[in-house]
C-alpha cells in the first residue's frame, strides 16, 4: 500500500476537501502525493496542502508551486495566494523531529502498543531513566518478555520495576474490570533542539533567505507558514520570543520587558525587509505573527484579517480539516 493510500484510508474526506482548489492545483497536488515514497517528505507535502486549505476556505485563490524566473533562476514557492485584491507569496516550513528523536518516538509508540496487548488488570506508568536512549540498543521482544514475567507474580499499587536499566514500569492503578493493561506514558516529551528554529543557519532562516531575490524583484508580501511537530516541545510562546524578542526579568531595575534586539523581526535585516509575517499552525489552530516594519507589503485588508487571528480560532473556524496525518488518525 502506498503512502497516499495509507493516508486517505485514515482521512477519507481528503479528496473531497481538494475540491476547494482549481483543477490544475488539484492535479499537481495529487500527482506529487501519489508519487512520494519518503514518509517525511510526504508529511511535508500534506502540511503544504493543509495551509492551502486554510487560505482557500477563506476566500483565496491559489497556485501551487508557480514558477517565477529571476535573473535566470527558477523559483517555485509553495503557494501563490490571491487574497483581497493582493498577491502573496507563501512558503511552508514543517519543523520535524530529527532522525534520532523520531526513532525514539517510534520505539516508544511500539512499546506502548505492545504493553497494551498484555492481559492484566493494571494501569502502568512508563518512564525512561535516559530519555535520549538509542533504540537500536534494545530489543522490544525482550522488554515485553521480562515485563510479562514480572506481572505474572501478584502485584500491588505502586509496585515498580526497571528493565534493562532504562524502562521503568510502575503500577498506578489496579482495576479488576480490566482485561488488558492500560498505559500512562511519558511518550511525546522529547525536547526539540531549538537551534533548528533560532540559529543563524536554521532551516527557518534558510526559508527567509530562499526567496529574497524573488521578493525584492516582484515586491510582493512574503509569509512563512510554520507547522511544528506537536511532540517538539516548542509552542507559540517560543515562536513569539524568536520573532519579537526574549522576555527579560531584570530584578536590578524591578522590571520585565522584551528585548527587541533578540527578535528576528528587529535584528535580521532580510527578515525586517522581506518577511511580512509568520502564520503558525499549532494544536490545530492558526496564530499570526506580524512584522511591524513600516514597509510591510501586506495591504490593509489582509493585515487586519491576519492580525484578527487569535489563539484557538482561525479565519473560518474550521480547523479540523488541517489534520496532519491520516495514518492511525493521529495528529502530527
Amino acid at each position: 500500500m502506498s503512502l497516499y493510500e495509507m493516508y486517505i484510508s485514515g482521512r477519507k474526506s481528503f479528496e473531497t476537501e481538494l475540491q476547494v482548489f482549481n483543477d490544475q492545483t488539484k492535479r499537481k497536488v495529487l500527482n506529487k502525493l501519489r508519487k512520494e515514497r519518503n514518509r517525511m517528505n510526504f508529511l511535508s507535502h500534506i502540511t503544504e496542502i493543509n495551509f492551502g486549505f486554510f487560505y482557500a476556505q477563506n476566500g483565496a485563490l491559489l497556485e501551487y508551486e508557480k514558477k517565477y524566473r529571476v535573473d535566470g533562476k527558477i523559483n517555485e514557492p509553495d503557494w501563490t495566494i490571491y487574497l483581497n485584491g493582493q498577491v502573496i507569496i507563501g512558503e511552508v516550513l514543517r519543523l520535524n523531529l530529527i532522525h534520532s528523536e523520531q526513532s525514539i518516538k517510534e520505539f516508544e509508540e511500539q512499546l506502548v502498543n505492545r504493553v497494551k496487548q498484555i492481559k492484566g488488570n493494571y494501569c502502568l506508568q512508563i518512564d525512561y531513566k535516559n530519555q535520549y536512549f538509542l533504540p537500536s540498543d534494545y530489543n522490544l521482544d525482550f522488554i515485553i518478555e521480562e515485563l510479562v514475567k514480572w506481572l505474572t507474580e501478584p502485584r500491588s499499587l505502586m509496585d515498580q520495576v526497571v528493565l534493562f536499566d532504562n524502562f521503568s514500569f510502575k503500577i498506578v492503578k489496579v482495576d479488576t474490570a480490566l482485561d488488558n493493561i492500560i498505559v500512562s506514558s511519558n511518550v511525546g516529551l522529547i525536547n526539540i533542539d531549538k537551534r533548528r528554529l533560532e540559529s543563524k543557519n536554521s532551516i527557518f532562516n534558510q526559508k527567509v533567505n530562499k526567496y529574497v531575490d524573488l521578493i525584492n524583484s516582484i515586491r510582493l508580501p512574503y509569509i512563512i507558514n510554520l507547522y511544528i511537530d506537536p511532540d517538539s516541545g516548542i509552542d507559540e510562546i517560543d515562536v513569539f520570543s524568536f520573532l519579537y524578542g526574549k522576555t527579560i526579568d531584570d530584578r536590578t531595575i524591578n522590571s520585565i520587558y522584551t528585548d527587541l534586539n533578540t527578535g528576528l523581526f528587529y535584528s535580521d535585516n532580510k527578515s525586517i525587509k522581506y518577511l511580512s509575517g509568520v502564520l503558525l499552525r499549532y494544536n490545530n489552530t492558526h496564530i499570526y505573527f506580524h512584522n511591524y516594519y513600516k514597509d510591510n507589503k501586506l495591504n490593509f485588508t489582509n493585515r487586519e484579517l491576519f492580525l484578527n487571528l487569535k489563539p484557538a480560532q482561525s479565519f473560518s473556524g474550521n480547523t479540523e480539516v488541517g489534520s496532519e496525518l491520516g495514518f492511525g488518525n493521529s495528529l502530527q
